[in-house]
């Protein structure tokens, strides 16, 4: 496997604001703000439809910018669709379409329930109620989040956690299940545990699945941020039979505590992580962090908001940084995309000032902050291409 991580890192960062952008856009945020743990927003609601609809083709002015776009189903405080390191859709080399997410059940009743679609070419969809059906507390307590979709060449799956009050400070526990019946079957399984030894402090949420394949077997990576231990846990698959997965006990694969700003009950200056494999087995996890010491601008690794990653090439058996010989990356145990850079970028692509209109003032741009919302994909060779939110900032604000 060839990895032209270093050249590539120039091809792979998506600059969010760009120096023409900076006056156009007069919103901000707090300097180095941290992200918080996300359970719940105020519950938001607008006209709902029934059922599907056609497909509906949106033109633009130019053919490439065209889409078309279909009604699947009504859902409630998505969530799938609102955390970029999610995986909610799936589409198989046979051009099978699965897609899962927290479905609209009415008012005044649980958002927790977990509805899924499926669809033989991305257009007519067949809808599926409450897939997470089968825990021995009632419906009403049933709280699906953070939800996300793979499939194999017989099955589809879906994976989330629930959140209860049963470990930790959120009680996030991660489950999984498929369709007995294959694809467009209509019969899930009861929801599966992911982790057999869940409990006490255990408390995973906003899971990033990854699937591979040795021969007939499926292999998957699932990657969870824990909210009470602050840790950032890898499950491996070890078994696969009929659809059925047996996961091996968690492993810490980014270690937050050893290696990065440590995070709170409160929130983390830590993304989510994020898998992403190759159908060979090649792959790579990572988020946007700071290494320890980062903050206060005291880190000998970089004091930069950047993306860490650790790669793959045995299907996720073992995860690895470049040791301690290959300058920049002066952290064996992780990549990172190095300062220079950002420092390139933001040199040719981001604006001296910001002008604020609401306060008809202007404000140095000094400094740069990377927002938590990006996104990672591996090519067929298992190089990361990533996309981040680069945020200009002055004193006291970074702008977007």
């Amino acid at each position: 496997m060839n990895k032209y991580i270093s050249s590539l890192l120039y091809l792979m960062l998506g600059i969010g604001v760009l120096s023409a952008e900076v006056q156009r856009l007069p919103s901000k945020v707090q300097k180095y703000q941290a992200l918080p743990r996300f359970v719940e927003p105020v519950p938001t609601q607008t006209d709902l439809e029934d059922g599907t609809s056609s497909p509906v083709f949106h033109r633009s002015m130019t053919r490439d910018n065209s889409y078309w776009s279909t009604l699947v189903d009504s859902s409630t405080n998505g969530y799938g669709m609102v955390s970029s390191t999610t995986r909610p859709l799936y589409v198989s080399e046979n051009g099978d379409w699965f897609y899962v997410f927290r479905q609209w059940a009415g008012e005044q009743t649980t958002h927790g329930q977990l509805g899924a679609a499926y669809s033989s070419d991305g257009e007519d969809w067949t809808n599926y109620n409450y897939i997470n059906v089968g825990f021995d507390w009632p419906p009403s307590n049933r709280q699906a989040r953070y939800p996300s979709a793979l499939g194999n060449p017989d099955y589809p799956y879906a994976f989330w956690n629930e959140y209860t009050t049963l470990s930790g400070s959120y009680g996030g526990r991660p489950f999984y299940t498929y369709d007995e019946f294959g694809w467009d079957g209509g019969s899930f399984a009861a929801p599966i545990d992911i982790d057999v030894q869940w409990g006490t402090d255990t408390d995973q949420w906003v899971g990033s699945p990854g699937v591979s394949f040795d021969g007939d077997n499926m292999i998957v990576n699932v990657a969870y941020n824990d909210w009470t231990r602050n840790n950032y846990y890898m499950f491996h698959s070890e078994a696969y039979v009929d659809g059925y997965l047996v996961f091996g006990s968690e492993f810490v694969v980014i270690d937050e505590q050893a290696h990065l700003e440590p995070g709170t009950a409160d929130g983390s200056y830590n993304s989510s992580p994020t898998v992403s494999m190759t159908p060979d087995g090649e792959g790579a996890v990572g988020l946007v962090g700071l290494f320890a010491g980062g903050l206060e601008d005291n880190s000998t690794i970089s004091n930069n908001h950047t993306y860490i990653f650790k790669l793959t090439d045995d299907h996720g058996l073992s995860w690895y940084g470049p040791g301690n010989t290959q300058p920049p990356y002066y952290q064996e145990d992780y990549y990172f995309i190095p300062d220079n850079v950002f420092d390139h970028m933001i040199a040719n692509y981001f604006a001296a000032d910001y002008y604020d209109p609401c306060a008809d003032s202007t404000s140095a741009l000094t400094s740069w902050w990377s927002y938590y919302e990006y996104d990672m994909k591996v090519d067929s060779d298992g190089n990361p291409h990533i996309l981040m939110e680069i945020l200009p900032c002055d004193d006291s604000f970074c702008y977007y």
